[in-house]
């Protein structure tokens, strides 16, 4: 980070399901970063074609990364440029029945792409469900992630995966389709080279060809004169955030000692908690000899985490505190730093950071820290709570060493570095680090400070030594029934084998954060609708703790008999088949099917004949999509008695066509061009064109936008001149026949804004 950084708010685009141009408001990369989102404008790309099966994306263009130009010593690097879309299996990709399973496939392309990964803004499998991401021009392979990976936060970002395609593969038992909550928001394209060495499927690895160059005077550490700091090593990561940008980071011990993967870093990366959850961290992330080739690996990485604390420069220390999604794991040999909250100036540091995020470096300065001053020009709140690193005697700080920790000669962590001057080229520039004295107390409450987190016992320890990665015991649960109804009893089983017994068991059962049970297998009844994650942590005597989470739904019957689905907000495509389900006390057997497509006021029977608890519906193709679509079922004892009746509570949609970008609340500026991008599923007769529409007096009256022949799928249209600024403006895309007859459309949800 260059002198002079400032804390913004992060980059922002239309809400994920669109894309937009960024029209001013960027992130919080630091000054020089700042200054390359205003040159480049940060266009949110879009997607050029979007079929059933396939994305395209279309390369980025000479012009867009000549204006990315590397930032200064210390900056966040960015790495990729985002592509705001909204892809569910629900409106894109290909669904094919395997056996028990349902098996949903989604190709992306994106030609001249360095590396792509991947943005679920929602995500959350149902037992049984797993998701693969491939890339068929490497074999290289990630996942599967399961209802293992659900998290609290419902979102989940991948790893880096190098190269220009991917597929993706979801696999679930049929019986929880309709469980699955996957929404693909946020497609990043590599630009910048980045080092990596992954797997294949055979198992060999396999360099990617693509390398981010280091300066030459950064230490390896693999080299000896690392040998004395092996375990603070271990506790260093390389984090990415939203997929696009990197720092670097440490891994933090609190004084109960209980693993919890508090990871430190600095405020102006940007993290905060509205993108926490897209933070993937890499471990071990270094050269196999010293001063060799750059053969590190990216494979071992923990996805996802929780925003707890942050103090930025402007205000403070410029610090950031994150809790971990997931430990890492045991087989990445972590440590967990030991830290010095006492205001004692450091007589020599060392700092250990990934370099233009390349592999693991680490700097040495032997000489007496300072405080830095106003002299210093650093333009922070204020500078004594920054230590100065004069010059470092050996190695240096770059792009990509953000948030990296710096320790004390006893081994213990001071500070994280917010910026400054080094580099190879400039070996006396000075560097500077946010005090951990000073963000212990912070900014004076639990989300500002360090005190809370990391001393959760209240001890008052000023010192904290650092603890070393342990083997957990293996951990794994059943839940039966799952779908449950509601007051039936459920039975939870975990399986448990290494480790250290005797074990101790914390069961949270409704996702509140407390404990619910703490035998090894409970039963548990709900009182209430639930859908959400269950956790189980378990402790062995060591202690080691473990934890595991799975997904859980829980139904209210209603009056004898509850609807799962359709549920109100579903989009069932046209000619599709759609698994209704539902819950019922065992005197109803049979059951009696309908739906309206006009909201309830008349109603078509589906069928009079359904036993047992689903029943895959052949969805119609109607002549345009049908938005005020019910669904009711009616169950019947064995002598043809009534036994209760249940109707879906809202309205779902019988889809033709769904448009997916301009969902409403964007703000768009007339003139410029904007893509609009479309799914279309089965329609009575074959689409020849395809109009779009808009308007800016709120559907009083359309103007024709553009007219394709063919279904392409998108679009790329030029925003009409408004000579005011006008709120209520609508967008509609039209199906037409040969003979120019609709056979179906869809509009934006909402209004949206145009500025002149």
């Amino acid at each position: 980070m260059s002198l002079g950084a400032r804390r913004e708010e992060l980059p922002r685009c239309p809400a994920p399901g669109s894309w937009g141009v960024l029209l001013g408001n960027l992130g919080a990369w630091g000054k020089t970063a700042l200054a390359v989102l205003v040159l480049s404008g940060l266009l949110c790309l879009a997607v050029e074609s979007i079929g059933k099966e396939s994305i395209f994306l279309p390369p980025l263009k000479p012009e867009q990364l000549e204006r990315y130009r590397p930032p200064s010593p210390g900056e966040p690097l960015v790495f990729a440029v985002p592509n705001y879309v909204s892809l569910t299996p629900w409106n894109s990709g290909s669904w094919q029945d395997l056996g028990d399973l349902r098996v949903w496939s989604l190709k992306i392309r994106a030609p001249g792409a360095l590396s792509l990964s991947f943005g679920f803004g929602k995500f959350r499998l149902p037992p049984g469900g797993s998701l693969l991401v491939l890339s068929p021009e490497r074999g290289i392979l990630l996942g599967p992630f399961t209802d293992k990976d659900n998290s609290y936060h419902g979102q989940l970002w991948t790893p880096v995966l190098p190269g220009s395609s991917a597929d993706l593969e979801l696999r679930i038992p049929r019986d929880v389709t309709n469980h699955v909550e996957l929404e693909l928001t946020s497609l990043n394209q590599g630009f910048r080279p980045l080092p990596q060495e992954v797997k294949t499927l055979s198992g060999e690895p396999l360099l990617s060809g693509v390398t981010a160059v280091a300066g030459d005077c950064n230490v390896d550490v693999v080299c000896p004169e690392a040998e004395f700091w092996e375990q603070e090593t271990r506790s260093v990561g390389l984090l990415t955030v939203r997929g696009r940008a990197i720092c670097s980071g440490t891994l933090l011990n609190n004084t109960s000692q209980d693993l919890t993967p508090y990871f430190l870093t600095a405020n102006h990366c940007g993290i905060a908690p509205e993108n926490a959850q897209s933070v993937v961290v890499y471990w071990n992330y270094q050269k196999s000899r010293c001063r060799g080739v750059q053969d590190g690996s990216l494979s071992q990485s923990t996805q996802g985490s929780f925003f707890r604390a942050g103090w930025s420069a402007q205000e403070g220390s410029d610090f950031t505190l994150l809790e971990l999604a997931s430990r890492p794991q045991p087989s990445f040999f972590p440590h967990w730093a030991g830290w010095d909250r006492r205001s004692l100036l450091p007589r020599g540091a060392v700092a250990i950071h990934h370099p233009q995020g390349a592999e693991k470096s680490i700097s040495f300065d032997e000489d007496q820290l300072s405080l830095a001053s106003a002299s210093d020009g650093l333009g922070v709140g204020d500078p004594k709570i920054y230590l100065k690193v004069g010059a470092w005697d050996l190695g240096t700080t770059e792009p990509g060493s953000s948030g990296c920790g710096l320790w004390n000669m006893e081994h213990k962590l001071v500070g994280q570095l917010w910026g400054g001057t080094a580099s190879c080229g400039f070996p006396q520039g000075s560097d500077y680090f946010g005090r951990f004295w000073a963000s212990w107390e912070g900014g004076g409450t639990t989300s500002t400070r360090l005190r809370e987190h990391l001393d959760p016992l209240g001890t008052d320890q000023e010192t904290m030594e650092g603890r070393d990665w342990c083997v957990p015991p293996q951990v794994e649960f059943t839940v039966s029934p799952n779908p449950a109804a509601l007051g039936e009893e459920v039975v939870f089983a975990s399986h448990v084998t290494s480790g250290v017994p005797p074990y101790r068991y914390s069961w949270d059962l409704n996702g509140d954060g407390f404990q619910d049970c703490d035998s090894p297998d409970c039963v548990f009844s709900y009182s209430y609708p639930f859908e959400g994650n269950i956790r189980l942590l378990v402790d062995d005597s060591q202690p080691c703790p473990a934890v595991v989470t799975g997904g859980m739904t829980v139904v209210d019957p209603e009056q004898g008999i509850r609807l799962v689905s359709p549920a109100e907000g579903d989009i069932v495509p046209s000619g599709s088949r759609f698994l209704v389900r539902w819950f019922a006390p065992r005197s109803a057997l049979n059951f009696k099917l309908l739906y309206s497509t006009d909201k309830g006021r008349r109603w078509r029977l589906l069928t009079d004949r359904a036993t047992g608890s689903q029943y895959e519906w052949e969805v119609p193709i109607p002549a345009q999509n049908r938005k005020g679509s019910v669904f009711k079922i009616i169950g019947y004892d064995s002598q043809g008695n009534k036994v209760g009746s249940d109707r879906s509570e809202g309205f779902f949609t019988i889809g033709v066509t769904q448009l997916i970008t301009l969902k409403g609340g964007e703000i768009l500026r007339s003139g410029e061009p904007y893509p609009i991008s479309w799914v279309t599923y089965q329609t009575i007769r074959p689409v020849e064109s395809v109009k779009i529409l808009f308007s800016s007096n709120n559907k009083l009256t359309w103007k024709r936008l553009a007219k394709v022949t063919g279904n392409p799928g998108s679009v790329i249209v030029s925003i009409p001149p408004v000579n005011k600024t006008k709120p209520n403006c609508w967008l509609k895309v039209v199906l037409l026949d040969s003979k120019g007859i609709p056979v179906g459309a869809d509009s934006t949800e909402e209004p949206f804004t145009v500025l002149p």
